[in-house]
Order: structure tokens, then C-alpha cells, then sequence
């Protein structure tokens, strides 16, 4: 078969490939290292973004977060191991069991099991689990197919927690709470050990049987079964008495860590480990131990990584799937389809950020990141001693007290929030302190002394069509922590709503119909009856939508996102994310049991171009997209291993033209990229008669001599690899 002098193609390859994209994905930054389990030449890492698995001998490290598994909550407390190597971590949404291949869960929703924020678990000699929750004091166990629950409530502190929990002790099961230590048994009965109010923060048993018990407030005591022996700042070298963790080495050494600091009882007294010298941030301090079976220490910290101690030297991990420890203040889609993240690291003061590239996350700090925005296509619009914005057609980056914030300004459905544009050009910036607005001329703040405006603290912003601004005010905790919805139009200022005291507006958006939609919630009594729910301003006409008159599931609502489709999506107090179709008015909804949010807590959501929706929470960012997550600067890994060559298909490029050959009919999604990854044609889902088809690309997009093309059908993948392009 002859094509003329076609010296644009060379058929290299033919893919075959039975997956596709995966729906959800997960970026989970957290920052606490809650506990580590050591076997063998694994470690185990529990973390506020899920579990890290790492290999001792290869440094290999997997990530499991709801993302990519079915792990209920990416806030993972606590792991144990059973007799037959499944692992058991208890979550703040349940407990989850993996047995290397498959998950199983255990919820509220699915099973009888007492409360779902599980502090701690463990598996007893019997193969029963026990697992002690946080807040409600509830002890549940499960012998594989009932659970057991009972509340080892304390009458003067019924909201505390349990923490620490040793099966089989004495004919027992030793509990250890936030107000002492308890007798369980497996008959639901529980009795007090009368050994005082203390708060427990770990326990391990001696070769003897006794118990050490670490304290939050006194220190460490040693328990016998009948009295104990405290070791405080008082009697020993611990310099507080906040101590987090404890742990026996290969060497039966006892380690204990207070603060930033590492001790161990060698010959009945407690010693500073002088060798030990990993510096910590200010705010930051370890609160885990655990020690393998070669002699390494693992201490967790509070503020994202981990160290492996060998007695001499140290060496961290982040046990995160970020390329850096993140808590995302906020995050915004620039113009080219980057995801910029403000970061906040809990550790006092932070001045980076991040961004992802379709690819993978790039960390961006100090004056380096003031140069590199310089010479990207942001301009400065603000550049004062506590305030610096840069923006570019869709995105508005905000560094203002050591702290990034990104946010989406783009056009009507892009949520900002913060920073908006209005079509003159004009830039709002609503501030803790006033209204900014940044145009040609210069700058002007609004406050409430120079203004008609109600109050200083202006936490959100719309505008509608016709250039109106529609801004949350605050007057914070001034002759009470009034509210109102504003407008301004025209340089005046107009109080549209005044809201009960103590309740504020958290979010506005505008509807391509032009309606406002806002929400109006109590900060101090957050929950799925309180609140007003959300509004909706037509004209004159306001509709209130709550529990009692709608499907909203909760009263409580902090954040409202709509996106090209005009739908709204509701984030909601504890009950996952709502949706509402202002097309059709049909509701949806998105809980940790219906699918992989990383928490029903979402704090922001943000779209970009191709419709991924972007959940911005505590444990991180989860990433969602019905058919399957499209980054345009990414191309799908190609499982080689499963690949076959075939030559049925003919593809290749002559001028501007694509050149397709089929010899069946076949329904198809063509996508063509360049070698780098970069999207540079797409053409849409149609059916393909046998023969030749000619599609166009646009030659300024074909720059390179290598292109990649996609035949994407409902079941398949075919991929082809083009040389000679340019020629």
C-alpha cells in the first residue's frame, strides 16, 4: 500500500491497553505521623494522609489514601497486624482491614460497630480486635463477624478518648484514656483500675508483665497491677511532663520522647540520649516511637516527615505521596492549567508554595519564589511590606504574613472567593482589615472609617453581571460578631441582609441566571442542624434551602462551587458535599462512603479546563473526574507489560492533517501528544466508518518530530508513537 512521497510517518508501535483512567486521585499532605508499625524489613506508616508502606532494603515506598484504595479516611490513627499478616488501621471514619489484596471496611453506615473516630486498635492472642474511639470513650470489639460496643465513660469527663489499649494482660484487656487506665473484658464489662485521673498517651508491657504508661501532664509511671511509680520533671531528666510515645528497641532498651527530645531508663533512672540531636522547627516535636528489629528508632513529628535513628545518625522520609509536607490554605487554576497550592505547615511561620504541573508538584520558596512568579506570565498588581499579589488571566497567587493563598478568578464560575476581577479590569481583594481594589490608577482600601461599608473584616466576594460586587462582611467581635450581606455598585455600599448575631456568610456565588446563592452559619455551633443553610436571592425573592424543605443534608454549609455545567456543588458540616443541578434542580451527593473524598470536611473545590474537580481539605487535595482524571500536560502511563503490536490500524501526519485508517467501524476519541506530554489536539467521541479519515492539527501546535496519538474506545486504548513529523 503506496501513500505518495509521505515522509511525515513512521509507524513505530501499537499499544493494546484494558484500563483507563483512573476516576479519583489523591495528593495527601497532612502533617502528623501518627504511629508506625515494624515487621520485618517493612515499616508501616499511619499519617494524617493515609498509610505510606516503606521497604527497609530498597527504600521503596507505596501510598494507600482514599484516592487510590479503599480506605475510608486519609486521618489514619492507629495500625495493628492479625495472625494471618491483614492490616488494621482505625481511621476517623471506622476501621479498614487490608489483607494485601483487597479492602474491607467497617463504618457506622455498614455495621454495628460503636463510633466511628477510632483512636486506637489492637488485636488480641484470640484474633479478636479491640478498638477504642475518640470522644463518646467507646470500646468496640469484633471476633470477625459481630461487633461488641460498651462506654467506658468517665462521670466527670464523658467526652474524653481512648488511647492506648494492651489485650490478654492478666486475664484482662488494660485500656488506657484520656482520664486514667480501665479493666476490660470481653463480656462489655469495664471497671476503674483506681489509680487516679491522668491523662494516657501510650503504654507498653516490660519482660515481667508490668506497664509503663506515658502521661500528657505527669510525666511517666511505672505499673505493677496493684500501684505505680512516677517519674516526672520533678524526680528525673525529663524537662516537662508532656511525654508522647514509648518503645523497647532490639536490645530491650526503653525509649521514651518529650517534645523534641529522646530518652532512655538504663539502670533505673531515666537519661537524656545525648547522641540524639535531629533538629525541629519551633512549633514542631515528636509525638511517635516505634523501633524495628535491626535497632532503628522511628520517631513521628507533628509537622510532616519521619526519621529512621540508628543510635548515631538520622535519616528522614516524608511518608506523604507529595514531593513536599503540605497543608493547602487554599488553591487556585491558573490559565494554563497548573494547580497552585498556598501552603501552611503548622509550624509558625511558612512562605511556600506549590504547584502541579500535570505531572508532578513543584515547591516553590522564599525569594525563590518572588523571582520565579516574576518570570512567569503572573503580573504584580500589589507589592507592599505586608501584602504581595501577582495574577494572570485565571489565577491570583496572594503571599500576605509569611502565608501563600491561591485562588481562581477566571470568569463567573470561577471560584476565587478572595480575589475577583471585574470586566473593566479591576481587581477586588477582600482582607481581614478592608476592601482592596487595584486598576490602572492605582490602589484604594475600603474600610468602615473611610466608607459606608459595615464592617473592617471582608471575607468573600461575586460579582454578577452587571459589575456589582457581592461581599461577606464581618464586624469581628465588636459589639458582637455581627454579619452582613453587602453590595457595591458605583463606589456605594448597600446592606442587603443583616444575619442573626454570632452567624456569618462563608461563601457567595452567582448562577448563570444571575441569582446570588450564599450560606449563613453559626461558626460556634457547627452541625448538621444548626445553621441556616443556603439562600438564594432573585431579585427580591429569597429561597431558603434547608434539612427540613430540601434534600441539603446539612444545615451547616461552608462552601458553595459552580461550575460550567451550572451546577452547585455544597460543602457541607460533617455530611460530604451535596450537589444541585440549577439545570434540572437534581441533587447529588458525595460522602466518604459513596466514593473517595479524603473527608466529609471539604473546605474548598475548584474546576479546571477539563472538568476535574479539585477537593481542598485537611489531609490534603482529592481529585475527581467522571470517565477518568484528564490532565492536558500528562499522558496516561502505558503498562508495556501488557502490551500487544498490532498493524491493523494505520495512523500518520502529512501537512496539517491527521491521517486515520481503520479496516472495522469502530467509536473512538482521538488524542494527540507531544512527546513531553503535552496535549496538542483532542477530537471528540464519534463512530468511524472503514477507510481513511483526515482530521486537523493545527501546525503551530506540532513542533517537535515526535508525536504520540490515542485511540481511545470504551474498552480500549490504542497508542501510536509518530517519527519524522517535521521532515
Amino acid at each position: 500500500m503506496s501513500y505518495g512521497k509521505i515522509v511525515f510517518c513512521l509507524l513505530l508501535m501499537f499499544y493494546h491497553i484494558n484500563s483507563q483512567s483512573p476516576e479519583w486521585m489523591a495528593y495527601c499532605g497532612g502533617t502528623r505521623v501518627f504511629c508506625f508499625l515494624c515487621k520485618e524489613d517493612t515499616v508501616w506508616i499511619a499519617t494524617q494522609g493515609g498509610i505510606a508502606k516503606l521497604n527497609t532494603i530498597t527504600e521503596k515506598m507505596e501510598f494507600y489514601n482514599t484516592g487510590n484504595s479503599e480506605l475510608k479516611s486519609n486521618n489514619v490513627m492507629d495500625l495493628s497486624l492479625d495472625s494471618s499478616g491483614s492490616l488494621w488501621a482505625g481511621t476517623h471514619w471506622g476501621i479498614s482491614c487490608y489483607n494485601g489484596k483487597d479492602w474491607k471496611s467497617y463504618t457506622k453506615i455498614n455495621s454495628t460497630i460503636g463510633f466511628h473516630l477510632i483512636n486506637e486498635i489492637a488485636v488480641d492472642k484470640d484474633g479478636i480486635l479491640w478498638a477504642g474511639s475518640a470522644g463518646f470513650s467507646t470500646i468496640s470489639i469484633f471476633n470477625g463477624s459481630n461487633w461488641k460496643n460498651y462506654n467506658a465513660i468517665s462521670p466527670v469527663a464523658p467526652w474524653n478518648s481512648i488511647e492506648a489499649i494492651i489485650p490478654n494482660w492478666r486475664g484482662k484487656t488494660l485500656v488506657g484514656a484520656s482520664w486514667g487506665i480501665l479493666y476490660a473484658d470481653k463480656d462489655t464489662s469495664i471497671t476503674d483500675t483506681a489509680q487516679g485521673r491522668f491523662s494516657v498517651t501510650d503504654m507498653i508491657l516490660d519482660s515481667s508483665g508490668n506497664v509503663w504508661i506515658s502521661t500528657e501532664r505527669n510525666g511517666v509511671y511505672y505499673f505493677d497491677g496493684v500501684s505505680k511509680t512516677a517519674y516526672d520533671s520533678t524526680n528525673s531528666v525529663f524537662p516537662s511532663n508532656f511525654v508522647y510515645g514509648l518503645c523497647y528497641d532490639s536490645r530491650k532498651v526503653l525509649y521514651a520522647i518529650s517534645a523534641k527530645q529522646l530518652f532512655r531508663f538504663k539502670g533505673g533512672l531515666w537519661e537524656r540520649c545525648d547522641s540524639f540531636n535531629i533538629p525541629l522547627g519551633d512549633y514542631d516535636a515528636f509525638i511517635s516511637l516505634a523501633a524495628d528489629n535491626k535497632g532503628n528508632l522511628w520517631l513521628g513529628t507533628a509537622y510532616g516527615c519521619c526519621y529512621k535513628w540508628n543510635g548515631s545518625q538520622a535519616k528522614k522520609y516524608y511518608p506523604f505521596n507529595w514531593a513536599h509536607p503540605v497543608n493547602p490554605l487554599s488553591i487556585g487554576i491558573d490559565s494554563k492549567g497548573k494547580c497552585w497550592a498556598g501552603n501552611w505547615s503548622g509550624s509558625g511561620r511558612t512562605d511556600t508554595m506549590i504547584y502541579f504541573d500535570g505531572r508532578e508538584w513543584h515547591k516553590l520558596g522564599g525569594q525563590q519564589a518572588f523571582e520565579s512568579l516574576n518570570s512567569l506570565s503572573f503580573k504584580k498588581i500589589c507589592d507592599m511590606d505586608t501584602l504581595k499579589i501577582w495574577v494572570d488571566s485565571n489565577c491570583a497567587l496572594v503571599y500576605m504574613a509569611y502565608k501563600w493563598c491561591c485562588y481562581t478568578i477566571g470568569d463567573r464560575y470561577g471560584h476565587g472567593s478572595q480575589v475577583k476581577r471585574d470586566r473593566n479590569g479591576t481587581y477586588w481583594c477582600a482582607m481581614p482589615y478592608g476592601l482592596w481594589r487595584f486598576d490602572n490608577n492605582g490602589s484604594h482600601l475600603f474600610t468602615k472609617d473611610n466608607s459606608s461599608l459595615p464592617g473592617n473584616y471582608v471575607s468573600r466576594i461575586a460579582i454578577d453581571s452587571s459589575d456589582k460586587l457581592w461581599l461577606s462582611v464581618r464586624n469581628k467581635y465588636i459589639n458582637g460578631d455581627q454579619s452582613w450581606l453587602v453590595t457595591l455598585k458605583d463606589a456605594s455600599f448597600s446592606i442587603i441582609r443583616k444575619c442573626d448575631l454570632y452567624y456569618g456568610i462563608p461563601d457567595i456565588e452567582i448562577d448563570f441566571d444571575n441569582n446570588i446563592w450564599f450560606t449563613e452559619t453559626d461558626p460556634w455551633a457547627a452541625g448538621i442542624e444548626y445553621g441556616h443553610g443556603i439562600f438564594k436571592l432573585n431579585g427580591n425573592k429569597l429561597t431558603n434551602y434547608t434539612i427540613s424543605n430540601s434534600p441539603l443534608t446539612s444545615n451547616t454549609v461552608f462552601d458553595l462551587s459552580l461550575n460550567k455545567n451550572n451546577t452547585l456543588w455544597i460543602s457541607t458540616y460533617a455530611v460530604g458535599t451535596d450537589t444541585l443541578s440549577l439545570n434540572d434542580s437534581t441533587w447529588g451527593y458525595f460522602t466518604v462512603e459513596n466514593s473517595h473524598i479524603a473527608n466529609n470536611d471539604i473546605g474548598q473545590i475548584e474546576f479546571d479546563a477539563n472538568d476535574n474537580k479539585w477537593f481542598n481539605c485537611q489531609e490534603g487535595l482529592t481529585i475527581y473526574r467522571k470517565g477518568g482524571i484528564d490532565f492536558q500536560t500528562s499522558i496516561k502511563p502505558l503498562p508495556y507489560n501488557k502490551t500487544t503490536i498490532k498493524s491493523a490500524l494505520k495512523v500518520y501526519v502529512k501537512g496539517s492533517k491527521l491521517y486515520f485508517k481503520t479496516p472495522v467501524k469502530i467509536s473512538s476519541t482521538i488524542s494527540v501528544y507531544s512527546l513531553s506530554g503535552r496535549r496538542v489536539a483532542c477530537f471528540d467521541k464519534r463512530i468511524y466508518t472503514p477507510g481513511i479519515h483526515c482530521l486537523p492539527i493545527n501546525r503551530n501546535n506540532v513542533s517537535q518530530s515526535v508525536l504520540i496519538v490515542h485511540i481511545e474506545s470504551d474498552k480500549e486504548i490504542y497508542c501510536f508513537r509518530i517519527f519524522n513529523v517535521n521532515q
